[in-house]
């Protein structure tokens, strides 16, 4: 029978009209208030967005505004007036109750609909009246935060040693598995069957004397309202959301949690300072176990169910940031990791990291349902590549060789202490290890050669990869006959990395004490410094990552092996050399469809909106992520940028100053005669470009050569002289300094006489570490130039089996589409097909534009650098002739390819520069002259 109570068809929420009815937080441009009347549709709609809005037009301020529009209206919907819900709430014709009963059924549903919303109302009323007495109180004292000790941390000293119990290592009895009828005994000593009727009855909870932090039954605001989850790349980006959400008149109510790592949110001094993140992690959650000594526990885990209430509270009552939380963590002593996610079911809005959102793992977790709620991902143009790098996974021999003697060890330590299946699983892990060193160290059984010396020309030579299926790996591995779920199932719930972990602490704590000449391991030495602890500190960073188990590695490689054979492929290779040591075999698993790993989000999601200021070529997103969807599910929306046309200049110069053609493909990229070329045309450009200039290259490797010939034969110096010239380097801790650099040699350089310098030329490369998130903007990039095109290198077979994922997935579909064949005759013919060669996959209409949008995608965020905001202005030089194309032409961002002239020879180049950059300086002397957003 349906339910007479559920809602027929949703009313649909009219665009918002009349003046600035998004409350954006200043009179918004013509394409700011577009953005954000699509955007309310796209969401209404129940659509996938693809939004692209330039750097500098406010597109952060767009997104929040008319998302948060969209939901405070969608929230008076689900709250409607008597009358309106009557209209909404009509009995189905299958439904046999009265019409009285239905009557007092529906009077009775809008009652309690209205009382929650009073409730959740009062709720937030209530916590920012109590953060406003609570901060009174806190203005009258000068409080500090106290260097806890280390008992009090959680982590012993050496009076209070952290060697770990015995028992605290062994795995908990494991019976096999629940489908083969057998029960799991859990961490808290039920099995499965009576932890289902025990939290059916309710009694589970009380139980335990700890209260879990994702429970939200005892929660006031029992309606959990509709949330929008925003996740971006870096805490900085979303610290950046934050505070734009500030600057709106939705603060005022809003209720907005940002989520972070252990990592960024711990406020425990000796698990925070831990590297990498995983040991965080490990340090956290033993220090929160019911088997821990209570002097041992992180003070900060919240034990009392009014601590998380009273963390709640405070981190609603207004809109906060990661680093807030840190402080009102320290301040109420409560753990603002666990405390944010508490606070998850009343909030409003989520702020998050892409691998939170991206990893189903993650969201479970997290207890995150993207069930009808909004999804919005910022910077969306790293979508597909971090989807990818999420779901692959890769193992080095070492790491299995480490893997297989630590729990060999653990193991022989242990045997006669397992209990149940324990003892069963450890020896098909064992055996799991034991072919993986197998096979790497034959090389794949000889389908790679290993070097026998660290020489450069040695392993040169023996660069090389071997792709398999999954499946085609396993069979190869011996591996075909073992059930790889019931290992993970068992690894899961066991933990038995994390008992490892401990296992190998224990010995590496035996070992120094030993080394320092002390006695039993478990006597604390007189000789050990005070705040010595078992957990490494972070200038033990090698050591400890050397000592830790690739368990975990180990154990992600293995189930993605389990995935569909047309999902990804699994790589036998050689790792990058290391100083002093020889490369590596590993085997990688690639992920090639992202659509599969996106797809739950989608599907489940009310809407997925995509956002970036450089979008483009949206054809290679869409084909690779929403390739099923229904083409009306999307909704594209591209606006122009808000600086006027003459504050831009874009130039495709086909040809040098000494009229030799520019074409920087890998022949001709040896040639001297070009690097002379190049050289030239920079000197040149250096000589009318005021300020800061910066030049992309394709790859390190050519800026390297061009460099150092350029070093050889006096371009440097000459360049030198009008502009001072700085490289990229290679290293990320070096980038900042570099910048710095670049940055005082433009703020204290001014237009001065002749033979003096102006600003600064920074040589820089296509998808490094200065081509995305860092500011250009005014005199830091007057000038962008583009060397060539950064197409990737087609030996990579990486690469090659990509763009054979992309060609062969077009031609299944063809084939299913076909009215000639049947979907079966078809699918069979596509997997009978002969695979194409290389050459005939570039030469395909899928292929070759899968290579092209590839590498336009790198330029497009380069350039895209080159205007920051509405004032600003730039010139973007494109060095080779091949931009000239249409279909280069047309892959470039439409703001910056409707501006776009060719230059069929450099003459005329320096001229249109300098005319470009004077004309500038009229305009703007004038400050009528061109209509300014209000600033920021």
């Amino acid at each position: 029978m349906a339910d007479p109570l559920e809602p027929s068809d949703e009313q649909q929420l009219p665009v918002p009209t009349g003046p600035n009815p998004f409350r954006f937080p200043f009179s918004p441009y013509p394409i700011q208030d577009d953005f954000m009347r699509h955007l309310f549709k796209a969401i209404e709609a129940r659509k996938v967005g693809i939004f692209e809005s330039p750097t500098g037009t406010g597109k952060t301020l767009s997104l929040l505004c008319g998302t948060l529009r969209w939901l405070d209206d969608h929230s008076h919907r689900l709250y409607l007036t008597r009358d309106a819900h009557q209209k909404q709430l009509q009995p189905t014709t299958e439904c046999d109750e009265p019409d009285w009963v239905i009557a007092q059924t529906l009077e009775q549903k809008i009652r309690d609909q209205e009382d929650r919303v009073r409730r959740a109302e009062q709720r937030q009323a209530r916590r920012r009246e109590a953060l406003q007495h609570w901060e009174a109180r806190q203005r009258g004292k000068r409080r500090r935060v106290h260097t806890q000790t280390a008992p009090r941390d959680g982590l012993a000293t050496a009076q209070n040693p952290t060697l770990p119990e015995t028992d605290n290592l062994l795995p908990e009895p494991y019976y096999s598995d629940p489908d083969e009828g057998v029960q799991v005994i859990g961490d808290d000593g039920y099995s499965t069957t009576v932890r289902q009727l025990l939290e059916q009855l309710g009694d589970l909870r009380s139980s335990t004397p700890a209260p879990n932090p994702d429970d939200t039954s005892n929660t006031d605001s029992d309606l959990e309202p509709t949330k929008v989850y925003i996740a971006s790349r870096t805490h900085s980006q979303l610290a950046q959301l934050v505070r734009e959400i500030r600057k709106t008149d939705y603060a005022a109510s809003a209720r907005v949690i940002p989520l972070g790592s252990r990592k960024s949110l711990c406020i425990n001094e000796r698990v925070q300072r831990l590297n990498p993140i995983q040991h965080v992690n490990d340090a956290c959650l033993d220090c929160q176990k019911k088997t821990t000594p209570a002097h041992r526990r992180c003070p900060y885990f919240p034990t009392d169910p009014s601590q998380l209430t009273q963390f709640q509270d405070h981190a609603l009552a207004e809109v906060h940031d990661i680093e807030d939380l840190v402080t009102l963590g320290k301040q109420l002593k409560v753990c603002p990791y666990y405390g944010a996610r508490a606070a998850i079911h009343d909030s409003q809005i989520v702020t998050l990291p892409y691998n939170m959102l991206l990893q189903k793992s993650a969201r479970e977790a997290l207890s995150i349902d993207v069930k009808d709620q909004v999804i919005i991902i910022d910077e969306a143009h790293n979508l597909v590549d971090t989807i990818t790098q999420v779901h692959s996974a890769a193992v080095e021999l070492d790491q299995v060789n480490r893997a297989h003697s630590q729990l060999s060890s653990y193991l022989q330590r242990y045997k006669a202490r397992l209990k149940g299946s324990n003892t069963v699983y450890i020896r098909q892990i064992l055996q799991l290890l034991t072919g993986l060193r197998k096979y790497l160290n034959s090389g794949g059984r000889n389908k790679i050669t290993l070097p026998t010396s660290p020489d450069p020309m040695q392993m040169e030579a023996l660069d090389q990869t071997h792709l398999f299926k999954p499946n085609e790996l396993l069979h190869e591995l011996g591996m075909d006959h073992i059930n790889l779920y019931k290992i993970q199932r068992y690894m899961r719930e066991s933990q038995i990395a994390k008992k490892l972990n401990g296992f190998i602490e224990q010995q590496d704590q035996q070992r120094a004490r030993a080394a320092l000449g002390t006695g039993s391991p478990a006597t604390p030495s007189p000789k050990l410094p005070p705040d010595h602890t078992a957990l490494p500190r972070a200038a033990d960073e090698t050591s400890w990552t050397s000592s830790r188990s690739a368990l975990p590695l180990i154990e992600t490689f293995l189930m993605a092996l389990t995935r569909a054979d047309h999902d990804g492929r699994a790589i036998l290779g050689l790792s990058a050399p290391r100083p002093n040591a020889l490369p590596q075999p590993y085997l990688k698993y690639l992920l090639l469809n992202p659509a599969d790993s996106f797809r739950d989000i989608v599907d489940s999601a009310r809407s997925v909106i995509l956002a970036g200021g450089t979008m483009e070529p949206v054809q290679e997103l869409t084909r690779l992520l929403f390739g099923y969807l229904d083409p009306a599910r999307l909704h594209r929306f591209s606006c122009g940028h808000v600086i006027p046309p003459s504050s831009l200049q874009v130039l495709a110069v086909t040809r040098g100053p000494s009229n030799r053609p520019f074409h920087f493909v890998a022949e001709t990229r040896k040639e001297d005669k070009l690097c002379d070329e190049l050289g030239q045309a920079l000197l040149n450009l250096c000589r009318v470009v005021p300020g800061g200039m910066v030049c992309f290259f394709p790859s390190y490797a050519y800026l390297d050569r061009v460099h150092a010939y350029w070093e050889r034969r006096g371009w440097l110096a000459k360049l030198a002289h009008h502009k001072p010239v700085f490289c990229e380097p290679r290293a990320s801790n070096q980038v900042e300094a570099i910048l710095d650099q670049y940055r005082a040699a433009i703020t204290t350089s001014a237009p001065l006489p002749p033979h003096s310098h102006d600003g600064a030329l920074l040589l820089s490369v296509v998808g490094g570490k200065m081509s995305e998130g860092i500011n250009f903007s005014d005199d830091m990039g007057r000038a962008v130039v583009m060397v060539g095109l950064p197409f990737a290198n087609l030996g990579s077979q990486e690469l090659q089996e990509k763009i054979r994922f992309v060609c062969e997935t077009h031609r299944a579909a063809e084939a299913l589409d076909s009215p000639a064949t049947s979907a079966h005759d078809s699918s069979a013919s596509v997997v009978k097909a002969q695979p194409l060669s290389m050459t005939q996959l570039l030469r395909s209409e899928q292929g070759r534009e899968y290579y092209e949008n590839l590498c336009m995608k790198a330029v497009n965020q380069s350039i895209g650098r080159a205007i920051r905001h509405q004032r600003d202005y730039a010139t973007i030089i494109l060095l080779d002739q091949r931009f000239a194309s249409s279909r280069i032409h047309t892959k470039l961002p439409q703001w910056i390819g409707t501006r776009q002239e060719v230059c069929p020879s450099f003459g005329p180049v320096i001229a249109k520069v300098a005319q470009f950059f004077r004309q500038i300086r009229t305009e703007t002397s004038n400050t009528n002259s061109v209509k300014l957003l209000p600033p920021p």
